[in-house]
């Protein structure tokens, strides 16, 4: 046991003491990595991990004299470019018909998707070796088209399985329709999809329709959200899908559930949890550039979870949803000319509010940005400055974010809370395995400090007269971290 939590605490090192939303110190100028591209303003537009750590970066760049250019950049997992990558770490080439790289996935095999797209074009996806060579062999010499130019680019996923998903809306025969496409991982039509790999909804609306975002599932389900405006009022919709695309019938009604939001919300987006429960985040701004947010969740076949935050949660958007189903949320303001200072919170899945977790972003204003999880739970955010800063440039930082190791539903069905707690651990498991469990409580040395037994399945452990930093309880066969401040 002891050989084990040393090893576990050398692999986890500095990360796991310091506060989760701080800078990783070990990443880039003490959490920061800037590119500038030239005299002109970066664009920043998407960013992907691979399985080595990696992380790949499109966007565009519009010099003050001389062509626009796209560009793809992969920086290794410390910061620095990656020079095997490209050119020295970069792909830069002219943007020609303004179609520009505007978004990023990474395959299983650390093969690298790129979408191209732009106004009234045709939106095309090729495939890169992880070198940044084309990858001929997928689709036609690299590519495939996704979408012709009476379709917006649309919105493009990668499931679990590798196969690739891309969903846009447009204008055709005088309606609104949304087109759902997915291929094999090779770039080939997925015939077990809708018809040979292609699938179409129209939307009978007489008044404007836009898309919204595209949440995959586990099973190769997903949702669709999209907004219907009419005379200044908006209405949002939600759609499931089944893995082989007919509507989900068990969901709201036959498939499509109305979004229980306040007309005045001019911009919704949506996360799925595990259990296929909806986190819907919807915003708008006044005259007065005051932004307004609002949080609601649906149960997984739809309805309105009123346990959630007693219905609503105000003043957040919802940005990611963890392993253990605790929400980073963003709490960013945007002032009038587009600037906005990144600032992220963290909520439990009942909407409270989780104290241990504060993120600010330490470069300046940004004009576009992202925040995503990396593969060793960290935090990235990645985003380019805005057009008013004096200086311009491509802005990477890591902040810490220890998963806790703790799931507030796990297999065994156990929930610890809170954690971090300032000593007193409130226990959770049902069903009981068994009539009298035991528990015992280490340090990080591999001392046992605490054992006992418990009959119900609630009980509590109390730390309170143990010094502050990580403890491991094993209970049930399985082993969770406590944190105590």
């Amino acid at each position: 046991m002891k050989a084990v939590l040393f090893i576990g605490v050398m692999l986890f090192g500095i990360g796991l003491w310091a506060q989760d939303g701080s800078p990783d110190l070990s990443f880039g100028d003490n959490g920061i990595v800037e590119t500038d591209l030239g005299d002109g303003e970066e664009v920043f537009y998407a960013a992907a991990e691979n399985s080595l750590g990696h992380i790949l970066v499109v966007g565009a760049f519009y010099p003050y004299t001389g062509e626009p250019e796209k560009f793809i950049a992969s920086y290794l997992e410390n910061g620095m470019l990656d020079i095997s990558f490209g050119d020295n770490g970069m792909i830069r080439s002219t943007i020609i018909d303004n179609a520009s790289y505007t978004d990023i996935k990474i395959q299983s095999s650390d093969k690298i998707l790129i979408k191209s797209s732009g106004y009234n074009i045709p939106t095309i996806l090729t495939q890169f070796f992880p070198d940044g060579s084309v990858d001929t062999t997928f689709g036609i010499n690299g590519s495939i088209d996704l979408f012709d130019s009476n379709f917006y680019s649309g919105r493009l996923e990668v499931a679990e399985s590798g196969k690739i998903m891309a969903v846009t809306l447009g204008w055709v025969s005088d309606e609104y329709q949304i087109l759902m496409k997915r291929f094999l991982p090779d770039g080939t039509p997925d015939p077990s999809f809708g018809n040979n790999g292609e699938l179409i909804y129209p939307i009978s609306e007489p008044s404007s329709v836009s898309l919204g975002d595209v949440e995959m599932l586990t099973d190769e389900g997903f949702f669709i959200l999209y907004r219907i405006s009419q005379n200044n009022t908006q209405t949002f919709m939600l759609l499931r899908f089944s893995p082989s695309g007919s509507l989900d019938e068990g969901f709201g009604d036959n498939g499509l559930q109305l979004i229980p939001i306040e007309d005045i919300y001019t911009f919704c987006s949506c996360l799925a949890f595990p259990d296929e429960s909806i986190l819907v985040s919807c915003n708008y701004s006044d005259f007065d550039f005051n932004e307004f947010k609002k949080m609601i969740k649906l149960k997984p076949e739809g309805d309105l979870d009123q346990s959630f935050g007693n219905g609503a949660v105000e003043g957040l958007i919802g940005s990611i949803i963890q392993e253990n189903q605790r929400v980073i949320v963003d709490n960013s303001f945007t002032d009038w000319e587009g600037g906005t200072d990144p600032y992220y919170r963290r909520i439990f899945s009942d909407g409270n509010l989780d104290v241990s977790f504060v993120l600010h972003s330490n470069s300046g204003t940004l004009g576009s940005y992202n925040l995503q999880t990396l593969l060793d739970g960290n935090l990235l955010l990645t985003g380019s400055s805005i057009w008013y800063n004096p200086e311009r440039y491509i802005v990477l930082q890591k902040f810490i974010n220890s998963p806790l190791g703790i799931e507030e539903n796990t297999l065994n069905n156990v929930l610890i809370s809170p954690n971090p707690s300032e000593g007193v651990f409130n226990i959770r498991m049902s069903p009981l395995a068994d009539t009298v469990s035991e528990y015992q409580i280490v340090d990080i040395s591999g001392k046992l400090i605490q054992e006992g037994a418990f009959e119900s399945q609630n009980f509590s452990i109390d730390l309170s007269a143990y010094a502050s930093g990580m403890y491991f309880l094993n209970l049930a066969n399985q082993t969770y971290k406590l944190l105590k401040n």
